[in-house]
């Protein structure tokens, strides 16, 4: 590991253990596409799930339709539309379908992300929002109110 994502990496653990000494057991916290998995093992805490739990893990290996179906809709959440939308409805062409979805659920900026978590706290769905600090979003994000903690380059903010 370079010494960047090492230190990222050491950010991000200060930032779980935050959530897990700082928060209720039952928030959920809808975290950076960018940091893809360990949330849950360190923070203790729920995530809203990231694209590939949605497409991919949560339902792959045991064929529950049920979490298949869950993630659709928290991807269309995400997405702000259906799936299959971006994909023609046509869930065996993996290739093309697939590569549309996960640019559309990884390639947001930050100001995307904290607008999203707004919207999914409103509704009641996560609790907080892990993403960038700030200043990186050239002030775009929500008002320091909403902040309740920073570690490096990550910034916590309540969404609810």
């Amino acid at each position: 590991m370079n010494p960047a994502e090492r230190t990222q990496a050491e950010y991000f653990l200060e930032v779980q253990l935050w959530a897990k000494e700082n928060t209720p057991e039952s928030s959920t916290f809808l975290i950076t596409p960018y940091m893809g998995y360990g949330w849950r093992g360190f923070s203790e805490r729920g995530s809203y799930g990231t694209f590939r739990e949605w497409a991919h893990t949560s339902w792959l290996y045991t064929g529950d339709q049920e979490k298949f179906e869950e993630g659709q809709k928290r991807l269309g959440h995400w997405l702000g539309e259906s799936p299959e939308s971006l994909i023609d409805g046509d869930w065996t062409a993996i290739g093309a379908g697939y590569r549309r979805l996960r640019t559309a659920a990884y390639v947001v900026s930050q100001k995307q992300f904290y607008e999203k978590a707004l919207e999914l706290g409103q509704l009641g769905l996560v609790d907080y929002a892990v993403g960038g600090r700030n200043e990186e979003a050239g002030g775009s994000l929500p008002d320091n109110e909403r902040l309740v903690f920073q570690s490096g380059e990550f910034s916590v903010y309540s969404v609810r």
